[in-house]
């Protein structure tokens, strides 16, 4: 996916949130609100439990509580609904992901591994983007429990796509994906869109993979074809 203006991603996603929850009786107002959702995402997981919410229904109920809502299943369902959408704006498809996800697929199966609170959401757009039948495996980390850079993760992926691990190549755009990647001893790909320290393919051989050190750096999906036609 590439990341458009995160601010505005954000607004949207506290403004979509805002509306839920004054549907549901909110009597602060938005500056009041926004300071107390700024820390949502960097609190500890909710403990789990069989109320069959999502981790970010969880996060979004404990929320409610703090402002004194008592947030209903369906309620906590639409407030993760209409924020996500807010941020989802500013977030869309790579336009190399549909050939590169034809090519690849007829030689390989293929696998995605997304860390995510609200699996639905991730479900439900690749759904509506026409992708997830590429796919041989679909792993969101709050459907398992397990998230990168955890390389547990991967554990399913592998199983159902039957590839060792030596012969995977992971692409990623954190430093998590590349930990977990290596970890999994995987081919970790970093790919940095705005060039970072190099707009071209560069290959790492460090042995000690302990620190952030992806094996290969990209600027952009189409270096794929280029990297990986040695491994076919």
């Amino acid at each position: 996916m590439i990341y458009g203006d995160m601010d505005r991603a954000w607004a949207a996603w506290l403004a979509g949130l805002y509306q839920a929850f004054r549907g549901y009786g909110l009597g602060l107002s938005l500056d009041e609100f926004g300071p107390r959702c700024s820390s949502l995402f960097s609190r500890p997981v909710p403990d789990s439990d069989d109320s069959g919410l999502t981790i970010y229904e969880r996060r979004l109920s404990d929320l409610g509580a703090e402002v004194g809502l008592d947030l209903k299943q369906t309620q906590l369902s639409d407030a993760a609904a209409r924020s996500i959408a807010g941020w989802h704006e500013y977030v869309t498809l790579d336009p190399a992901v549909p050939t590169l996800l034809e090519r690849f697929g007829a030689r390989v199966p293929l696998a995605l591994i997304s860390n995510f609170d609200h699996p639905p959401h991730i479900h439900r757009m690749l759904d509506a983007l026409d992708i997830t039948r590429r796919f041989a495996n679909i792993t969101v980390s709050a459907d398992v429990g397990i998230a990168k850079p955890d390389p547990r993760i991967f554990e399913g992926a592998l199983a159902a796509t039957g590839l060792d691990p030596s012969r995977v190549a992971y692409v990623g755009d954190t430093d998590d994906d590349i930990r977990a990647a290596a970890a999994a001893g995987m081919m970790p790909v970093l790919i940095r869109r705005d060039g970072g320290e190099t707009d071209s393919v560069e290959r790492d051989d460090r042995s000690d993979q302990s620190e952030v050190a992806p094996a290969m750096t990209i600027s952009e999906l189409r270096e794929l074809e280029k990297i990986l036609a040695p491994y076919d």
